[in-house]
């Protein structure tokens, strides 16, 4: 089995929702988390989940000294740097086959089951999306070809040095790569053939159809998923009936909030 690990940062405090993803990254045994970030580090432990202490600026600081150049990005703007990782973080990824990265409104499903070592074994970047990066979720090969790949794009120090979003990670990565698959150029290859995530247009269909069951995500058919990620919803995704440490082994996924008891009226009628 290829070993991966998937990373994040998260600056400010720790969102409604967070005890919710933290207990779906504990149930995704197989593959291994490490988070950055400036908010309160868990009391919970748990043995393939890490958390480093880094606010903003050191990770500016970090990043302008393994890139060589000067990068002053904010807590959002930073994720321009993504497709990089596999140079800034690079002492962190040691040993691993495959590092990812994710957003935090996400709650996870059997990634594995979707994202098997027959796509590994052939594929260098593996994304979510249909023929786009997803920042919520892609994958890249460590290696040095694949980690160094933000390079060939002619604006990155550019954009990377903008301390505004310029949506680097998903936006310009992608359309780079769609140019060199177009060109027949087999310097990577990218599994991207179809949309996996549950993301808005599902949402929108189903705002009460979502859950959580012993590490799993289904809808309201019973069919299962590889992850939800609830972006529309973080506004008024205010209310979670359980704690961090907690162990429901079920919970349900609504735009109003994160149910492991009974679901309020309210959001049964939306």
């Amino acid at each position: 089995m290829y070993k991966i690990i998937v990373m994040g940062t998260y600056f400010g405090s720790w969102p409604k929702w967070f005890p919710a993803f933290f207990l779906s990254c504990q149930a995704v045994k197989d593959i291994d988390w490490l988070f950055f970030t400036d908010c309160k580090i868990p009391a919970v432990t748990c043995h393939h989940i890490k958390f480093i202490p880094m606010n903003i600026k050191q990770l500016n600081h970090l990043a302008s000294e393994k890139l060589g150049f000067y990068i002053q990005k904010d807590s959002y703007s930073q994720l321009d740097i993504r497709p990089a990782y596999g140079v800034v973080f690079k002492e962190y990824f040691t040993g691993y086959d495959f590092w990812g990265h994710c957003d935090f409104d996400v709650i996870w499903g059997n990634i594995r089951s979707f994202i098997t070592d027959s796509i590994l074994s052939k594929h260098q970047i593996i994304s979510s999306r249909k023929d786009k990066l997803a920042g919520h979720f892609t994958l890249w090969k460590n290696e040095p070809k694949t980690n160094t790949l933000f390079k060939s794009v002619p604006e990155y120090r550019q954009a990377f040095s903008n301390p505004n979003h310029v949506n680097f990670d998903e936006h310009i990565m992608s359309k780079f790569l769609a140019n060199q698959l177009i060109s027949n150029d087999d310097m990577i290859s990218v599994y991207w053939p179809k949309k996996i995530v549950v993301g808005r247009i599902e949402l929108e269909t189903k705002p009460n159809g979502w859950y959580w069951k012993d590490g799993k995500i289904f809808d309201n058919e019973d069919q299962e998923h590889i992850y939800i990620h609830f972006m529309p919803w973080k506004a008024s995704m205010k209310n979670i009936d359980f704690q961090l440490g907690n162990q429901p082994k079920k919970f349900i996924i609504t735009p109003g909030g994160i149910w492991s008891h009974r679901m309020p009226t309210i959001e049964v009628l939306k």
